[in-house]
Order: C-alpha cells, then structure tokens, then sequence
C-alpha cells in the first residue's frame, strides 16, 4: 500500500520548482543585459545619440528641441538627419515655440530632404500649426494657403480629404466666415473622396453651411439623407439638433418652432426608449432651445428650459454648466445681482486648489466679478479678476482676467451714497 506523500516532500518539491523558475529567469534577464551591452558598445555614435533624444522628447521637449539642433550640428553626414530635423521640429511644436519657428524647421526638412519619408508630414504640419496657433486672420489664411501646398504636392497621401475638410473649416469659422468658399471645399470631400471617414462630416458641415447662406430647404435636405446612412447614435442627435436650426429659420416662425419643439421632443423620447445618452439627448435640446429663447430675449423661456434640465439631471456634472448658462441668462436680462447668485453657487462648490478645475469654474469666477463691474462695483470687479489670475493665471479666462485688470487700474471706487432720513 502506497502512503500519501508527507508535507516535508510537498513543501521541497514546490520550494526546488521555484528555484529554478528564477533560476531560468535570472538566465534570460542577463543574457538580455549582455546582448544590449554588446549592442550599445557596437552601435553608431548617432543612432545612440538619436534614441536619447527620443527618449528625452517625452519628459522634456523644450531640452529635446537643443538637442537636436545639437545632433544636426554634431552629424551632419548621419542617415538620420532627415529625423533629427522632423523631431526638431516636433519638439518645438510640443513645447510651445513660435509658430514662425516650427514653421521653419518643417520647411527645412522640406527642402533640404525633398525625398525623405516624413516629407508629407511636414507639409500637414505645417497647416496644423497655423490652424491650431494662429491667432490673426492672417494666420488663417497662412493655414488655408498650407493645406492647399499640402494637396498640390502631396496628391496621393490619405490625407487628403482632411485637408480639404479643414480649409472647408477655416473659410466657415471666424473671422473668416466666407460661406461660398466652404461649401465649395465641403463639396469636393463629398465628391471627390465619397469613401473617406471624413466625407460624413464634410456631409453635415455643407448642410451647416447652406443654412448660413440661407438655403433652409437644401440644408433640411441634406439632413434628411444623412439620417438614412445608418449613423451611430450621438451622430444621429447632431443632425437631428441641425434640422432643428433649419426649422427655426423657416420663414413661417410659428409652423417652425412647433416643428422645432417636436423634434426637440422626439430625440429625448427616442433617448430614453433606448435608454442611451439620455443626459446629453436632454441637455443640447434644451440648450438648442434656450439659445433660440435668449436671441429673441426671451429671458424667461430660455432659462426655464435649463431648469428642466436639472430637474431631471439634478446629480449630473452637465448641472454645473447649465446653472452657467442660467447666470448668462439673467446678465443678459439686466439683472447681475441675480446672476451673481448663479455664478456664486458654482464656485463655492468648487473652491480654488491645487487640483484643477473644470473650465465652467474658471468662466464662473469671470463672470461673477464682470457682474460687479457691470454695476460699477470696481473693487468688488478688481478683487474677483485677481483671484482668478492668481488661482488659475494660465487658464483662457484668467488671461482675460488679467487685461480687465489693466484697464480697471484707474477706476474709482463708486461712492457709497448717502442714507436716506
């Protein structure tokens, strides 16, 4: 009769099985060491050189930028020069530098490699620096004048289609707002490039577009074919929130707005039916609504539609931004006192620190002192501005913050009058 192993063996055999589990282990970790060792000590000086930029470029870009412009200098025969130069350029962009240049190093590498493999990416990269860092409208028309070099010399790149998207873009938004150009841009995506991810968009952007011009019907048309392309649903409450702007625009006001306030309808019921996005189904109708309310100065209607909003969604982070838009209301209505309120119940529950904040408490802080100086309260305005510029000085408001500062430097206090007897 065989007796059952004892726990003594057990434990042996187990403890011998994860020795040479390390063992093994230990082998494989020093024959890696060795081999990297063997590769370092035989590698080129640039390569090695070039995978420590790289590596520096994700912690530091700004150090990354001298070092290879120190790489350039260094090896200017390497076979790596072409990427030294892209990740010049790169670096400069991650870390902020002018836009003239990063421009500049991208149109190096253009002309000094006409046959390198990140020709075509200059080129983009160009026009995305002057699209995303430009400020002036020159800038915009630096960016639209990048994207067309992109699409001349590059004519086989897949990216194609985006450039012609983009410059769509530019001549739509401010300050260019040159609707005709637009939908000429948007046009081509949708004919030349019917296949490519960004045609649905060019799609929605001309119906957009059209609208501007004045063409409601063909805009409701094109809305109309898009929701028969199967769109994905967030997609789907766009367009719909678009035929919701065409029936708005119509020239029979009240056929529209009740076309309007049923569509509205129609996309929360479809929301909760499937029980998906019904937060966000229920905030851009109500938004889309309240804006239409607050440009006839319809005070009241506009900030009821937000109201209902969280009274359904009372718990959702979307609460904060339409109580936001509550106090932009009322200081459109003339009533800063009441606004401030609004602007008040968000910041203080959302106290300065030294985790950041989301961008509604920032534009809340901004607004709650312009409320003070909409009143001539030009200390109350000046202490608001500085907390922001103190707690949040790199945020887009606390920059604005700052220049209100500047120009209420001068401003007297408002004096307190008399009491009445």
């Amino acid at each position: 009769m065989l007796l059952p192993p004892s726990k003594s063996f057990l434990f042996a055999r187990q403890a011998f099985c994860m020795v040479l589990v390390v063992t093994a282990c230990l082998v494989v970790c020093i024959s890696a060491w060795a081999e990297e060792k063997k590769t370092s000590a035989t590698e080129d000086p640039a390569a090695a050189r070039f995978r420590e930029l790289r590596n520096l470029y994700r912690q530091n870009a700004a150090k990354a930028a001298e070092g290879f412009r120190d790489f350039l200098t260094q090896f200017p025969k390497s076979d790596l020069t072409d990427d030294a130069q892209y990740w010049l350029a790169r670096s400069l962009d991650e870390s902020r530098a002018k836009p003239r240049d990063i421009v500049a190093a991208y149109r190096t590498l253009i002309e000094n490699h006409p046959r390198s493999n990140y020709r075509n990416d200059a080129y983009f990269a160009i026009a995305e620096v002057w699209r995303r860092r430009g400020r002036r409208p020159e800038d915009r028309n630096q960016a639209i004048k990048a994207y067309l070099d992109f699409i001349e010399h590059c004519p086989k790149s897949e990216r194609v289609s985006e450039a012609k998207l983009k410059v769509g873009e530019l001549y739509y938004d401010y300050p260019l707002r040159n609707y005709e150009k637009a939908a000429e841009f948007f046009r081509r995506v949708v004919r030349e490039h019917p296949d490519s991810s960004f045609a649905t968009r060019a799609y929605g952007q001309l119906a957009r577009t059209q609208l501007r011009l004045g063409r409601v019907e063909e805009a409701l048309a094109i809305y109309a074919r898009l929701l028969e392309t199967g769109l994905p649903d967030k997609q789907r409450i766009g367009v719909r929130l678009g035929m919701v702007d065409c029936y708005l625009s119509q020239k029979d006001r009240k056929a529209g707005l009740e076309k309007a306030l049923k569509t509205c309808q129609d996309i929360r019921d479809e929301a909760r039916e499937k029980k998906i996005l019904e937060d966000h189904a229920e905030y851009k109708t109500r938004e889309k609504m309240a804006s239409f309310y607050l440009g006839r100065k319809k005070y009241n209607e506009a900030e009821a539609e937000y109201r209902e909003y969280i009274a359904r969604f009372g718990k959702s982070a979307g609460v904060w931004q339409a109580r936001l838009n509550i106090g932009t209301i009322r200081l459109a209505a003339g009533t800063p006192d009441k606004a401030r309120e609004m602007f008040q119940l968000i910041t203080s529950k959302h106290p300065p620190g030294p985790k950041s904040v989301p961008w509604y408490v920032h534009r809340a802080m901004y607004l709650e002192a312009y409320t003070y100086e909409v009143e001539k309260k030009w200390c109350d305005a000046r202490g608001g501005y500085q907390k922001l510029v103190d707690h949040y000085p790199r945020t887009y408001d606390g920059r604005r913050a700052r220049k209100k500062l500047e120009e209420l430097a001068e401003k007297p206090e408002k004096p307190t009058p008399p009491e009445k007897k």
